[in-house]
């Protein structure tokens, strides 16, 4: 039966267990056990699993709308402009990790950039708190957002480092996020490029982005659509 049902169902159900215990108590003085106290229990039983299935609806609508309102901050005008900025940010220029992590802490960017920067950092550290926290809804949050977060870490491992060594706090529940989606998205990206280049999931984790065409590292050319 627990197959039949989902997880927050079967968390209800699990929480039911104590009220059924008491009404189980209760009808059990009663000798022997009426029609009327039977029906009061299933009654009891079954408002308590309806309201406890509507908290969880409620919740659930709760995390979906306050995950779209940070999508819709990311898409922000003032968001796009913040991320034209960080997209520099993010460009080495052909400087080496000590070079750009020197050039940080001079200060060299006009200090309503550096801003800017520091203002998506902080977005994405607000989003992974309350991800972590179980305020915003999983699984849409991962989707939209998630491959940017990764994109993110990856390109900052410059300045993120450094400011980790100093204090392992700073970025704590980016990294924490990150390593609860980072799994599934991989997992989501090994199976897109298998349906696109017609190989399995194996022969995808293989595959050579860097080279002109999408090739694979045994030395088979993928389909390509401009052969």
């Amino acid at each position: 039966m627990a197959e039949l049902l989902t997880k927050p169902q079967r968390r209800i159900a699990t929480a039911a267990l104590p009220v059924v215990f008491v009404g189980l108590v209760v009808t059990a003085f009663v000798d022997p056990p009426t029609a009327t106290a039977l029906t009061t229990l299933t009654a009891l039983v079954m408002a308590f699993i309806g309201v406890g299935w509507q908290i969880h609806v409620a919740r659930q609508h709760a995390r979906k709308a306050l995950s779209y309102r940070y999508f819709e901050r990311w898409s922000s005008p003032e968001m796009l402009h913040s991320r034209e900025i960080l997209g520099d940010h993010l460009n080495a220029h052909g400087k080496t990790a000590d070079e750009r992590w020197t050039d940080w802490n001079a200060r060299t960017r006009p200090l309503a950039e550096r801003l800017r920067i520091l203002a998506v950092y902080g977005f994405f550290e607000e989003l992974a708190g309350q991800y972590n926290r179980g305020e915003l809804d999983h699984e849409s949050t991962a989707e939209y957002l998630g491959r940017q977060a990764v994109d993110l870490w990856q390109k900052s491992d410059w300045m993120i480092g450094p400011y980790r060594q100093v204090d392992a706090n700073y970025f704590n529940e980016l990294k924490r996020m990150l390593d609860e989606i980072r799994g599934p998205l991989e997992r989501r990206r090994e199976a897109g490029l298998a349906a696109a280049v017609g190989c399995s999931a194996t022969d995808a984790l293989e595959l050579d982005f860097k080279a002109p065409k999408l090739r694979l590292s045994t030395g088979r050319r993928a389909a390509n659509p401009s052969d």
